[in-house]
C-alpha cells in the first residue's frame, strides 16, 4: 500500500504542500548522508567530506538541463511501484573516478583512476550502483510513517536510458550531495524525487522522533586514536601438515627470493617496501601503498 501521496499523479504541479514538506525530506536526507560518509570511511580508511546540499523543488527540466546531468554523468532511474511515480539519481563521472581511486589505495593527487574524460567502466558504475542501492535502502529505513516508499532501481548507465519518460513539466524535489572539501570538490551527486511523493510528509514524524539513534553526529576524530594491528612479513609460504609436523628445531624455512616486505593492517596489505636496521633495531621503509599497478610511489604519502 503506497499511501494517498502515492496515488496522485506526479504531473500534479509544484504546490505548496511539497514546499511544506521540504524540511522534513532534508532531514531525511541529512542522516542518511551521515551513513554514507561513514561506509566510504569504512571501504576507504580515510575521511571524505560528505554534505548535504540544496534541497528543492522544481520541474524536470531544470534538473536534466542542469549543470551536473548536461555534463558527463551517470545515470540511476527508478520508480516507486508505479511508473508515473518515477525519479532518477544523477552523479558525476569524475565523482566515481575519485572514489574508485581511493577504494584501491591512490593518493590524493593520483590520476591514475582520476581522469573521466571516457566512458565510465564497469566498476565505476558497479560503484555507483551500489552507491545507489544503499541510499535507497536507507531512506527506506528513515523515511517518516506511516508510508514509506519503495524503491525500484533501474540499471545505473553512462546514459539517460529510463530517464527520458519523465516529463519536463513533472514537479521534481531535487537533493543535492557534494562529495569532498570545499576548495578540492570531487563531485556531486543529485537524487530527483517526484514531487507527488513527499506530499503528506510535512505533517509525518520525523524519523528522528522513532529512530534516535539514527540522528547521532559521527565524530571522526574519536576514530583516530581507535588500535589497529599492522603486521610487517617477510614471505609467506605454505606448508602441508605432515611437514609442519616434521619441522625441528634449528631446521631452515625457504622463503623465496628477497622481494618487497609487505605491510598488512588488519590483514589487509597496504604498504610495500624494504626491511632493514636503524641503529639496531629492525624497521620497515615504505616503498608504495599497496594500490594497482599505476599507483606512482612519489604520490603515495
Amino acid at each position: 500500500m503506497m499511501g494517498e501521496a502515492f496515488a496522485r499523479s506526479a504531473s500534479t504541479p509544484v504546490d505548496r504542500e511539497v514546499q511544506a514538506a521540504l524540511p522534513a525530506l532534508e532531514n531525511c536526507f541529512r542522516t542518511a548522508v551521515r551513513g554514507v560518509r561513514s561506509r566510504l570511511v569504512t571501504r576507504t580508511g580515510r575521511d571524505l567530506q560528505v554534505q548535504l546540499g540544496e534541497v528543492r523543488a522544481s520541474p524536470a527540466r531544470e534538473v536534466l538541463e542542469g549543470e551536473v546531468a548536461s555534463g558527463q554523468a551517470v545515470w540511476c532511474p527508478f520508480h516507486l511501484g508505479r511508473q508515473d511515480l518515477s525519479g532518477f539519481v544523477v552523479m558525476e563521472a569524475r565523482l566515481l573516478c575519485s572514489l574508485v581511486g581511493r577504494l584501491f589505495g591512490e593518493g590524493e593527487g593520483s590520476t591514475g583512476f582520476g581522469s573521466a574524460s571516457r566512458p565510465s567502466s564497469e566498476m565505476e558504475l558497479s560503484v555507483g550502483a551500489r552507491m545507489c542501492r544503499e541510499l535507497f535502502d536507507s531512506l527506506e529505513r528513515l523515511w517518516p510513517p506511516p508510508h514509506p516508499p519503495r524503491f525500484f532501481a533501474g540499471d545505473t548507465v553512462g546514459g539517460r536510458h529510463g530517464v527520458a519518460e519523465i516529463g519536463e513539466t513533472v514537479p521534481m524535489v531535487v537533493i543535492e550531495v557534494r562529495f569532498g572539501p570545499e576548495d578540492n570538490p570531487l563531485g556531486v551527486l543529485l537524487c530527483a524525487l517526484p514531487g507527488a511523493l513527499v506530499k503528506g510528509m510535512a505533517a509525518s514524524r520525523p524519523a528522528a522522533a522513532t529512530r534516535p539513534e539514527n540522528t547521532r553526529v559521527l565524530n571522526f576524530e574519536r576514530l583516530m586514536p581507535v588500535e589497529v594491528d599492522m603486521v610487517v612479513e617477510l614471505a609467506r609460504v605454505e606448508l602441508s601438515l605432515r611437514a609442519l609436523e616434521n619441522l625441528r628445531v634449528g631446521d631452515d624455512l625457504t622463503l623465496g627470493a628477497a622481494r618487497e616486505v609487505c605491510a598488512r593492517v588488519n590483514e589487509k596489505a597496504s604498504f610495500f617496501g624494504e626491511a632493514g636496521t636503524v641503529a639496531g633495531v629492525r624497521s620497515f621503509k615504505i616503498a608504495r601503498r599497496a594500490g594497482p599497478p599505476s599507483t606512482v610511489a612519489g604520490k603515495d604519502r
